[in-house]
């Protein structure tokens, strides 16, 4: 996979011990992430990684509505756990900004497919 100049494959093989979220619109993946329990990437948090939306649909919202989801199901799926969010450094605003603004419930609008492993 490739995004954001970074080249994956599950190289850290954590693939298999996470979630896997992904929105689809009309039969198209338009968005995905990544979510690692407690203990697998950092000691003390849950995290969400691997951030990728499809470059027909960015800019649309969908990446919002991701990060939303992602934090809402990893809040249900380790409750009473910090969550910390890997990204490139010019992402940050980003991130910050839906973290003290967007915390208000979002409705999910796209199909999304959550499962322990691909």
């Amino acid at each position: 996979m490739v995004e954001q100049n970074c080249v994956y494959q599950d190289a850290d093989n954590k693939d298999q011990a996470s979630y896997h979220l992904c929105g689809w619109l009309n039969n198209e993946l338009v968005v995905y992430c990544r979510i690692l329990p407690k203990g697998l990437a950092y000691d003390d948090y849950a995290s969400i990684g691997r951030v990728i939306s499809s470059p027909k649909y960015r800019n649309t919202g969908f990446g919002k509505l991701l990060i939303a989801k992602a934090i809402e199901l990893t809040n249900n799926l380790y409750p009473n756990t910090k969550i910390k969010i890997g990204a490139q450094l010019y992402l940050k605003k980003f991130y910050q900004s839906l973290i003290l603004n967007n915390m208000e419930r979002v409705i999910w609008k796209m199909v999304y497919l959550i499962s322990p492993c691909f």
